[in-house]
């Protein structure tokens, strides 16, 4: 049977694999085994309410990520390379670190770092001496870098990592994604471009007749996003609507576009709106426009509403 990844599990599977490998450490406290352990999936049976055999599937692998590379490479378009950037920055990939405090595991199995914890992320060379920062799709693609079972890594998103990379431009050229498999590089550039499109401040950005507005329904399930814009529209008596997109933009990855109809258009209640959701926004950024303008009109005519407000 699959086994939950909480600490009532790992305190039974520690004594299984330290009598396993002759360990006379508590492997609970060990950093390298907490990594392996991080990025696995476990699988025991129970005899008398308690664990009696244990195997690690220890296999991180972000299929989507993947995907999006491997038609890349493929194919080398602006949508192909679009999609690569969706993926990016709408899931979580490897990265080969290290910290100078071990971590410890909350209840729910979860690594947690003392807050003064400093981290240094790995970097790799090319032939001429650049330096990048690599990020690994899966731990098979992580272990082509480097064979060593001690390898220490993170699970990290896209908002998480990119701290790094803004504290690194001076030294990195860029990142590397996969560099012993598909080894597509993002520059500084692109990155830094990436970053500043999806801040959360909102800005007047005019649209102007010629200009492309390529906009879709999203291509896969965003449930909690969707209920996040449900639960903020009920709680502003002004909004009177909202309708959810998702806007194509060139050499882009795509991004949220809310038409927000209400009876008073505030941009304090947009910028609101927007630092709601951005915690379940799929690492994707956010456009925004009133449903007073005249495009908006034609947007919501075919478009069906994610919120409409219910009067009693």
């Amino acid at each position: 049977m699959k086994l939950s990844q909480n600490k009532e599990t790992l305190d039974q599977i520690a004594p299984l694999v330290e009598y396993a490998f002759l360990k006379n450490n508590d492997i609970r406290e060990d950093p390298n085994f907490l990594s392996r352990y991080n990025h696995s999936m476990g699988f025991g049976e129970y005899k008398d309410n308690h664990l009696a055999s244990y195997i690690m599937v220890n296999e991180f692998k972000n299929e989507k990520l993947q995907e999006t590379l491997i038609v890349f490479n493929r194919e080398k378009t602006d949508s192909a390379f679009r999609n690569l950037l969706d993926a990016f920055i709408s899931t979580n990939f490897l990265i080969p670190a290290q910290w100078d405090k071990d971590p410890s595991r909350n209840e729910k199995g979860v690594l947690v770092f003392e807050p003064n914890t400093q981290f240094q992320l790995s970097l790799i060379q090319n032939d001429k001496g650049d330096s990048f920062f690599p990020v690994f799709s899966s731990m098979d693609q992580l272990k082509k870098w480097d064979q060593d079972s001690e390898i220490h890594s993170l699970v990290m998103t896209y908002n998480q990592y990119m701290p790094f990379v803004k504290m690194a431009l001076n030294q990195i050229h860029g990142i590397v994604i996969d560099p012993f498999g598909a080894n597509v590089l993002l520059d500084c550039n692109l990155l830094v471009e990436l970053d500043k499109n999806r801040g959360s401040q909102v800005s007047e950005n005019p649209i102007h007749k010629g200009d492309s507005l390529k906009l879709r329904d999203p291509i896969s399930s965003v449930t909690e996003l969707q209920r996040a814009i449900c639960e903020f529209g009920d709680s502003h008596p002004d909004i009177l609507s909202i309708y959810l997109k998702e806007r194509i933009v060139k050499d882009q990855p795509s991004h949220w576009f809310l038409v927000v109809d209400m009876i008073n258009d505030d941009k304090q209640t947009i910028q609101d709106l927007g630092n709601f959701c951005t915690p379940v926004s799929y690492g994707k950024g956010f456009e925004f426009m009133f449903g007073s303008m005249e495009l908006a009109k034609k947007i919501m005519a075919d478009t069906i509403p994610t919120y409409v407000k219910i009067t009693k």
